[in-house]
């Protein structure tokens, strides 16, 4: 099913930087900054660059992809080795592989029922034994924002993430551990998922 036009426009308004609020340009310690060193990696939802500028310079190439094609059009995305517009999760396919996939604050805009699609999409574009870095925002938010419309947060608990991601393969490695920002509503989870 194609992304809607309204969450497209949202996040045409909502992509800056000013929206992402307190949460950190590097959302993992150093050991997992060093999974991109000189890989092939895609990130998705890039925003206004702030992992961009942090990880493209250790890595062999850097690719973005996002819902939003002004995004893709940013000047700081100019030399980038591939842009690619996400419209379907169950049928984009890029013709391109990638060692790393990362996204950070993107997982809580995928709606409850697409998490699954999202993650097949995912590893539709990792390579054999690629790793997939990513986070997901604490719990504790206020109860408002949990509205699951895929422009608020929708409430993926640890527990649901781990249960999709082995629906698609049993075998994958995940490591979690959390992440502290400076307002609590920004504590979360960062995942590392292998394929063994």
């Amino acid at each position: 099913m194609r992304i809607s036009d309204d969450r497209v426009q949202h996040w045409r308004r909502d992509h800056t930087e000013v929206a992402q609020g307190d949460s950190p340009p590097i959302p993992f310690d150093g050991e997992v900054y060093n999974e991109f060193r000189m890989w092939h990696v895609l990130e998705l939802g890039p925003g206004e660059g702030r992992q961009f500028r942090k990880v493209a310079p250790i890595c062999a190439s850097y690719s973005i992809a996002d819902i939003v094609p002004e995004v893709l059009q940013l000047p700081i995305y100019d030399n980038v080795a591939g842009k690619f517009l996400i419209t379907d999760y169950t049928s984009d396919n890029f013709g391109k592989m990638f060692d790393v996939i990362h996204f950070w604050y993107v997982l809580h805009h995928v709606l409850e029922w697409e998490l699954r699609d999202f993650f097949l999409f995912c590893f539709r574009h990792l390579c054999k034994y690629g790793t997939l870095v990513f986070n997901t925002p604490s719990l504790m938010c206020p109860p408002e924002v949990y509205l699951g419309d895929g422009k608020q947060t929708t409430k993926h608990t640890p527990e649901k993430i781990v249960e999709v991601l082995h629906s698609i393969c049993p075998t994958l490695r995940i490591t979690i551990s959390g992440v502290s920002c400076n307002k609590s509503w920004s504590h979360g989870y960062t995942f590392i998922v292998k394929w063994e």
